[in-house]
């Protein structure tokens, strides 16, 4: 039988986001660029906020630096609905079957969601999965294969890679001719 099942654990992500491993914008190599606001990551990968956006590169040396980093407005979160204790008097913007979308409380606004050594460290992570996957396929050094990535942390601290794709726009294969589209299953259908 060719069946796989799946079991993955929920991340009650605190701070969620999106990366890549070339610059979405100059196309240039080696530069990890993130994206990242508090809550679910759900907000961010569908463009609903402006979230901190960081880009980062390691050095000829060998050192990791902050490029640029711009604050966002991060105006709302997306949470799990069990956690809405976690935000008294929060303003609820929308109720989902399993989440709230909430305005950002008042001791986050004007915050950045994670410190330079924070966004580092994800960087380096997207480093390690940007690595893998160029080996795993032999890509040659002058054509690596970008990737594209989604992160969560949770409230103690640890970071999750939730998942990771080649990038589309700027990658080798980014021109290639597509032999089959889908649709995603809307959530009614998967939702039990």
């Amino acid at each position: 039988v060719d069946i796989a099942v799946v079991v993955m654990e929920i991340v009650n992500s605190q701070f969620s986001g999106t990366g890549f491993s070339i610059d979405q914008v100059t196309g240039q190599r080696d530069v990890y660029t993130i994206d990242i606001s508090r809550g679910l990551g759900e907000m961010v990968v569908q463009g609903k906020i402006t979230p901190d956006a960081y880009r980062i590169i390691k050095n000829p040396e060998g050192k990791w630096v902050v490029l640029e980093r711009n604050f966002g407005a991060k105006q709302e979160m997306m949470i799990f609905k069990e956690d809405i204790k976690k935000y008294p008097g929060a303003k609820i913007i929308k109720e989902g079957r399993y989440t709230y979308i909430i305005e950002t409380p008042p001791q986050f606004k004007g915050k950045w969601a994670i410190s330079e050594e924070q966004a580092i460290k994800i960087a380096q992570m997207f480093e390690l999965v940007h690595k893998h996957y160029n080996q795993k396929y032999q890509r040659p050094a002058n054509k690596p294969l970008g990737m594209d990535m989604e992160f969560a942390i949770d409230d103690s601290g640890e970071l999750y890679l939730l998942q990771a794709r080649p990038e589309t726009r700027h990658s080798p294969h980014a021109k290639e001719k597509v032999v089959r589209r889908g649709y995603s299953v809307p959530e009614e259908v998967v939702a039990g």
